[in-house]
C-alpha cells in the first residue's frame, strides 16, 4: 500500500472505520493489514487495529456459521438409484458374481466412494 496513495484516498468526511474499510477494498487487503499500514503512516489512532481485528474475527465467525450451499454427495447418489436394483447389484458384488469395479459403475459411483455408498444404501433398507 503506497503511502502517497493511502494518504490521497483517506478522507476526513468519513469515519476512520469507513476509511479503513475503503482502503482495504481498494488495495485488496484485509482490514487488519490496512489498519497496520495506516498506523505505521500515523493516519489513525492505534485503537483502529484492535477494531479491525475484532471486525475481521466477527466476519470470519459469521462466515463459518453459514452452512455451505449444496447437498450431500451420498444422498444424491442414492436418490438416483432404485432401491431394488441397488440391492441386486450389492448382492451380486458381495457374492463374488460381479467385480467391484463393475458394481460401482452400475451404481454410478467411483471405486473410492463405492463402500460408503453401499453402507448408506444398506442403512436405508
Amino acid at each position: 500500500m503506497p503511502a502517497d496513495k493511502v494518504k490521497k484516498l483517506q478522507s476526513d468526511k468519513y469515519s476512520p472505520e469507513d476509511n479503513l474499510t475503503h482502503l482495504s477494498k481498494k488495495f485488496h487487503t484485509s482490514l487488519v493489514a490496512a489498519a497496520i499500514r495506516t498506523q505505521s503512516l500515523r493516519l489513525f489512532e492505534n485503537k483502529l487495529v484492535d477494531w479491525a481485528k475484532k471486525r475481521q474475527a466477527e466476519e470470519l465467525r459469521l462466515k463459518s456459521e453459514q452452512k455451505a450451499p449444496g447437498g450431500d454427495f451420498y444422498n444424491t447418489a442414492i436418490s438416483r438409484i432404485d432401491r431394488y436394483y441397488a440391492n441386486a447389484v450389492i448382492n451380486a458384488e458381495s457374492s463374488g458374481d460381479m467385480a467391484i469395479a463393475k458394481a460401482a459403475s452400475m451404481l454410478g459411483v467411483t471405486l473410492k466412494t463405492y463402500h460408503k455408498t453401499v453402507d448408506k444404501i444398506l442403512e436405508m433398507a
